[in-house]
């Protein structure tokens, strides 16, 4: 399609559907991804079979979250085998895939994700509807700052190329990442003069410091610069405010299942507070209960379940993401009616005190308030679930005082009482790591 900016939209008779239309389209979409995933997929089938459903059941919404099961990524990986190693969900032959991508591995054995270009295609326009706000202009140039390996990647160059006309500069593998110095990178990315720079968030984090260090400013550095991207973490609302006053652009988000070609985009207004779109016109979005399954109420907080509409060649139906979230209703001062949610975290980061869902967001939102946003912690879970005390594990060099307000401003935040937070200093060095950069939010306790 062509951008027009006669309004703020990449595709404005898509983005602001009413919830009637986005309704109506949904329920055609999804009578028609039961059938294909029934009549293409050796999963579906049987499953459908012995369960006793046929895809002329499932007409409408409801009869769709009655009738279809919610998966996980074990019910692919359980099954996949050499012969195999889509698990009974590949729908078209192979002969017509173009791209074998795997997922990240961050919850488990990283699974295929089989792709065609047209998908790739339909998974870049949605992220181009996320970044047409901020002026992006054909010629512009966009670069990609690592994620080359990755599904996401490939998309986000499909946004920046077929949707966006745009110059995309595949800057992945970022010698700074390794070298702790930009180095080269910073000539390069001055002579390209980005209009949009797209990164991961501990990327971000470093590259900001390492900029800082030097005394670059990137108003001058990057003069066409208008926007950041990122993926990959949470970022709160206090770190939003700290990299977009520093490189005096939109941060904009984007998260989600890349398995599924879907995102939630923190590109309007609200982006500020956390709140992020779900295209509904490409897939229905559930946020689920985390113990029942069944849909939560406008304002609680659950796992975001996906379909997507435009991921024939693996169909899966009411995919959970693990990724946790808000569901925060459909009114949004930008006009769209699509979704509205925070994600919070991955499912396994869940600590439940006292019957309340707690996530690493939860207290980096406080922390960062305090002034310790780079500060490395770990929230503690027992391992019998709900537990009577959220014990933090914090490695800021702060005084008794601190902490205990920290510790009552976190328990105020979440609905409890003062005595169910308690925050302990650790030592940065006794805070593990999970790969290179990341520190591990969560320390197990406990037995059952």
């Amino acid at each position: 399609m062509v951008a027009s900016h006669a309004t703020d939209a990449f595709n404005a008779e898509r983005e602001f559907m009413d919830r009637a239309e986005i309704a109506d389209r949904q329920e055609r979409m999804l009578r028609e991804k039961v059938r294909h995933a029934y009549e293409n997929t050796e999963h579906y089938r049987e499953r459908f079979d012995e369960e006793g459903i046929d895809p002329s059941d499932v007409r409408t919404i409801d009869d769709y979250q009655r009738l279809v099961p919610t998966m996980l990524k074990e019910d692919v990986r359980g099954k996949r085998s050499v012969e195999d190693p889509f698990g009974g969900f590949l729908a078209v032959d192979r002969d017509e895939l173009d791209y074998l991508h795997t997922s990240t591995g961050t919850t488990g054995t990283p699974t295929f994700m089989p792709v065609r270009e047209e998908e790739v295609r339909a998974g870049g326009e949605l992220l181009a509807r996320t970044l047409y706000p901020h002026g992006l202009e054909s010629g512009d140039v966009a670069l990609n700052a690592g994620l080359y390996y990755h599904l996401y990647s490939r998309m986000m160059e499909s946004a920046y190329r077929d949707h966006l006309d745009m110059v995309h500069f595949n800057r992945g593998g970022l010698p700074f990442e390794v070298e702790g110095d930009l180095g080269e990178d910073a000539e390069l990315w001055e002579m390209a003069d980005p209009a949009v720079i797209n990164m991961t968030h501990s990327s971000l984090q470093k590259a900001t410091t390492l900029l800082q260090e030097h005394d670059v400013d990137p108003a001058e550095a990057f003069p066409s610069l208008r926007a950041v991207v990122t993926a990959g973490a949470v970022v709160t609302g206090t770190a939003r405010r700290r990299l977009e006053e520093f490189w005096g652009v939109p941060l904009v988000e984007q998260g989600g299942p890349t398995d599924q070609l879907a995102f939630v985009g923190t590109f309007c207004e609200e982006r500020t507070e956390g709140w992020g779109h779900f295209f509904e016109d490409q897939g229905f979005n559930e946020v689920l209960d985390l113990d029942t399954l069944e849909p939560v109420a406008e304002g609680e907080r659950g796992e975001h379940t996906y379909t997507t509409f435009h991921l024939d060649s693996t169909p899966y139906l009411r995919w959970r993401s693990e990724d946790a979230g808000v569901h925060g209703g459909y009114d949004c001062s930008c006009g769209r009616c699509h979704m509205r949610t925070q994600i919070l975290g991955r499912t396994v980061q869940e600590v439940n005190v006292r019957d309340r869902s707690v996530f690493p967001r939860d207290f980096e939102v406080v922390r960062d308030e305090h002034g310790h946003p780079e500060a490395p912690y770990q929230l503690v879970r027992q391992a019998k679930q709900p537990q009577d005390l959220l014990r933090v594990l914090f490695s800021a060099d702060v005084s008794d005082e601190k902490r205990a307000a920290i510790a009552a401003d976190l328990a105020e935040n979440l609905g409890l009482d003062d005595d169910a937070v308690e925050l302990e200093h650790i030592e940065q060095d006794d805070i593990p790591m999970k790969g290179q950069w990341k520190y591990r939010l969560i320390r197990e306790e406990g037995e059952e």
